[in-house]
């Protein structure tokens, strides 16, 4: 299993913080509510108030986001996300300008927290962000894409809800992870631009989902397994824009609380247990399964 320290160590001024995108490195993507880097020292979101005011809010010593100055800021009102941070600094920074879209991450004063673990969520209510014309690590890889994501869905969902949504260069979604809630294809279920697939999962539970996208093949899995499924169809496309919450056209709204995303891109696909690893580190903090 990765490790993981859960605390900022300093000694002579040296960070011996270990976050979970540090092994393995690579991530094009990374967004969470705990610090997950041990190189990014900014903040972990910006939260606008009730008053139209934004603050960004950091991160403590020990990881964990600033919930006490969070809450100062929004006083006995709520808290949306205008912007969440990408730690990999790559500066993929998902963003959100239009009010009535933006996630919450405090109501009434309290931080909101994900109810089966009891950790911070941005909880989105048929909101979305999102992050167009991404800088891929490395560049210009094509048909490649492995994302780990902690999330929940709503008990209350009654139609199609996108998780997230990969676009490609062309504008088409290369991939994306969605609830269908109805009906005989009801499912968690994967998409390429070819081919789709089923994860086996129950719908409302907390997961780490594990998507993945190969030049020959479409995975995934959950908690820790990523061979829950596969198909023999990828995709030769190559990762533009990134949609937490929603697709490309901002359709198909996410009702749930997501925690932390992971993308990697790499020229030399992560092996299964390295896949594997990161969602069992994931797991530690995040006590889901």
């Amino acid at each position: 299993m990765l490790g993981i320290h859960n605390d900022l160590v300093h000694h002579d001024h040296i960070d011996l913080y270990t976050g979970v995108i540090d092994l393995p490195e690579g991530a094009t993507a990374g967004y969470s509510v705990r610090r997950i880097s041990s190189t990014y020292f900014g903040p972990g979101v910006r939260v606008i108030n009730s008053s139209n005011v934004e603050k960004d809010i950091k991160f403590l010593p020990n990881g964990n986001l600033d919930t006490v100055t969070m809450e100062a800021h929004c006083g006995s009102g709520d808290g949306h996300v205008t912007q969440w941070y990408d730690q990999t600094g790559l500066q993929n920074h998902l963003i959100q300008s239009t009010a009535g879209l933006r996630p919450k991450i405090v109501s009434s004063g309290t931080t909101i927290t994900n109810p089966d673990n009891g950790k911070v969520a941005i909880e989105f209510a048929g909101d979305t962000m999102k992050k167009e014309s991404i800088s891929l690590y490395p560049t210009s890889v094509s048909g490649l894409a492995q994302c780990v994501v902690v999330a929940k869905a709503d008990s209350g969902i009654s139609s199609v809800n996108n998780l997230f949504t990969i676009g490609d260069i062309n504008g088409n979604e290369l991939l994306s992870s969605r609830i269908v809630p109805t009906g005989v294809e009801a499912a968690w279920k994967i998409r390429s631009v070819q081919n789709r697939d089923y994860i086996s999962s129950d719908f409302f539970d907390s997961y780490v989902h594990i998507v993945e996208l190969f030049v020959a093949i479409l995975r995934a899995g959950s908690n820790g397994d990523t061979n829950n499924l596969s198909s023999t169809v990828g995709s030769t496309s190559t990762a533009d824009d990134i949609y937490m919450g929603g697709d490309e056209s901002g359709s198909n709204l996410f009702n749930g609380f997501i925690q932390e995303f992971i993308m990697y891109n790499v020229g030399d696909t992560l092996s299964e247990s390295v896949i594997e690893d990161i969602s069992d580190t994931m797991n530690s903090y995040y006590g889901v399964y």
